[in-house]
């Protein structure tokens, strides 16, 4: 079985979407990698590596061939655009590449720690499936503005009710998909909450061994081994939001209020472990590219402080100073482990 995904990204997290391709083919599946290339670069060095997995589409394509998605430009800024891409890049892959059954999204800072073939078998003859956020207790109220579901990793089957799902779904996204909650909208993933009753989505969520991620996996035991287990099962993939590398082998972990509550065992494994795939993914990518054309320039009408790049390090620094929590909690990892932790982590988080 051949496995379809696909996935978007741009130049500045190209390291991330290598390292996600790295752990899909260690995984030992065979698979293709559709990438949405969201500037000239990024696509220009994936087509000098040259892996025959991975199928990079300039994003100019995609928005050739859906004008209203491209029109978007006008009142979106670029985080909105990328969110208002999410259904437009699957209906295009469908069209574009017949023979395709079943199609998985996949977000860039995912990681693969197993094969995903037990998700598959769980869509069963569904034609979609998503994962629940599964929040931990403290943040469960999260769910009511950003969605029950997340948008990390999705499968769609290529029938009458994925197409239908899927171009409702753009038709939301053209009309409103915005960084901010409104009238019980936010982005491009509260419009998930329909999906299980309107279209029979299958819903997981983390005991899956899928859909592990920040806010949920202090809910759960883990074998911390060469192949991690999730309450006893095998691990599939890890959700790596906010995991960012930094100048001076200084890594984050992640964002949000669950720093606190994550056992510093857990980060000293999971980072530590994404922090060497990204370095070896690092030496790849310096080896094997050089310098290519500049990066595309994109211009938006609306501009958040997310699309601002200026600083990055400077802004990411000054917050964790700002939070000094999370310093304290040793939420600042160097070469991923936690050297500075004054203490652990909270145990209970209910």
């Amino acid at each position: 079985m051949t496995f379809h995904f696909c996935t978007c990204f741009d130049s500045n997290y190209l390291i991330y979407g290598y390292t996600l391709y790295r752990s899909l083919k260690a995984t030992g599946i065979e698979f293709k990698l559709y990438v949405a290339c969201l500037d000239d670069t990024v696509f220009q060095n994936l087509q000098m590596l040259r892996h025959p997995e991975i199928i990079p589409i300039p994003l100019s394509d995609i928005e050739a061939d859906d004008p209203e998605f491209s029109a978007c430009r006008e009142n979106r800024s670029r985080v909105e655009y990328i969110f208002t891409l999410s259904p437009v890049l699957p209906l295009y892959i469908l069209r574009k590449f017949p023979g395709i059954d079943i199609l998985g999204y996949l977000d860039s800072d995912l990681y693969f720690f197993s094969s995903p073939e037990p998700v598959y078998r769980r869509l069963g003859q569904a034609s979609l499936l998503i994962f629940e956020h599964d929040f931990a207790p403290v943040s469960v109220d999260f769910a009511k503005k950003v969605g029950y579901f997340n948008m990390s990793f999705q499968l769609y089957r290529n029938d009458e009710t994925g197409k239908r799902c899927l171009e409702k779904w753009r038709r939301q996204c053209i009309e409103w998909c915005y960084d901010f909650y409104e009238n019980g909208k936010y982005a491009d993933q509260k419009y998930l909450d329909t999906w299980p009753g309107e279209f029979g989505a299958v819903a997981l969520n983390a005991a899956s061994g899928a859909g592990v991620a920040p806010w949920n996996c202090f809910k759960y035991q883990f074998i911390f081994t060469d192949k991690p287990k999730i309450n006893g099962i095998d691990l599939i993939s890890y959700h790596y939001q906010g995991t960012k590398m930094l100048k001076y082998s200084m890594i984050t972990p992640c964002e949000g209020i669950w720093l606190p509550y994550i056992p510093s065992e857990f980060l000293d494994f999971f980072v530590r472990r994404y922090y060497i795939e990204l370095c070896k993914s690092r030496d790849i990518l310096k080896q094997n590219l050089e310098k290519t054309a500049i990066k595309t320039k994109f211009t938006f009408t609306r501009v958040i402080p997310s699309d601002n790049k200026k600083g990055f390090i400077k802004r990411r620094l000054s917050a964790y100073i700002e939070n000094i929590l999370y310093i304290l909690t040793g939420r600042l990892l160097f070469r991923g482990y936690t050297y500075f932790a004054f203490f652990r982590s909270f145990k209970d988080y209910r």
